[in-house]
């Protein structure tokens, strides 16, 4: 098997390669959500709270969206 970078099996590998990555991004995102982010938020206080859904949450739900995104259409591609 070639696999030069342009070649049709370098390419294949690149996106394959790619897709694990992003797909290592939206699963831990989600293991982040479901694990972490909840039960922090069921016990922690209302400022706590306001500042985790101001800052950190925006920008966890961008990578969690994008990661979902990407990994669905590079395996498209694949």
């Amino acid at each position: 098997m070639n696999l030069a970078i342009f070649s049709m099996g370098g390419t294949e590998m690149v996106l394959r390669w790619l897709h694990y990555l992003f797909g290592i991004i939206w699963i831990g995102h989600l293991y982040y959500f479901n694990f972490t982010q909840t039960p922090f938020m069921a016990e922690t206080d209302a400022a706590t709270k306001s500042g985790v859904t101001q800052k950190l949450l925006p920008r966890a739900l961008w990578w969690f969206r994008w990661g979902a995104m990407w990994t669905f259409v590079i395996g498209v591609l694949l």
